[in-house]
């Protein structure tokens, strides 16, 4: 049966959802945290579909303590999780007293195999000391039409489909 340009392709009508990680460190901001996920929450709901799946990581898989005391519970610790297209690194105070050798590792991994690392408050800290890149190539100002990050992951889909 020959194809037709005209009609999609099944892999073209289906839905891909963007799955956000979010490694919390502790006394991560809550505050940041919740307006992450609810713009997350938003943008799905506005889109009718199922735009994007956030999950929460920890370094050792054990609830961590937001600055308010208040404690999440993550999916998975960050050893479960070899590879995952985006991730955004959650600390608040106190930043660089929790960045052991496993995390650091673990994101310089991420970036070399192309994911897109992101912080929230002094989470920058962490990508800092891990020295990815990605940080100082890709900074976003907090307006989403200026933040490259955005337009790197569209760049690479388009290459994708082609």
């Amino acid at each position: 049966m020959p194809i037709d340009p005209q009609q999609p392709t099944p892999a073209a009508t289906q839905h891909e959802v963007d799955p956000i990680g979010f490694l919390l460190l502790p006394q991560f901001p809550i505050y940041a945290l919740i307006l992450a996920l609810e713009s997350l929450r938003v943008a799905n709901q506005n889109a009718g579909r199922r735009l994007f799946s956030a999950h929460l990581f920890s370094v050792d898989g054990e609830p961590v303590a937001a600055g308010n005391g208040m404690a999440l519970v993550p999916e998975r610790r960050i050893a479960e999780v070899p590879f995952f297209p985006t991730v955004i690194v959650c600390a608040g105070n106190e930043p660089t007293q929790h960045l052991g050798k496993a995390l650091l590792n673990w994101l310089r991994r991420l970036e070399r195999h192309g994911a897109l690392l992101g912080a929230l408050d002094t989470g920058s800290f962490a990508l800092a000391a891990a020295d990815c890149s990605t940080a100082t190539r890709r900074p976003c100002t907090g307006k989403p039409s200026r933040c490259s990050a955005s337009t790197t992951r569209r760049s690479r889909r388009a290459s994708s489909s082609t």
